[in-house]
């Protein structure tokens, strides 16, 4: 997303403030604390 607004889907996976799935998907697993996206698309989960 250009705004950078992201959260998680019920099932875990990150989608847009419009809810659209990324593409390709990513699933953050449930037992994640945090996840970050950086402004070069880089994800990171803390577990």
């Amino acid at each position: 997303s250009r705004d950078g607004t992201f959260h998680l889907d019920a099932n875990g996976q990150i989608v847009t403030a419009n809810g659209y799935a990324l593409e390709p998907a990513i699933v953050v697993p449930q037992n994640a604390q945090t996840f970050t996206v950086g402004q070069d698309g880089t994800v990171s989960v803390t577990l």
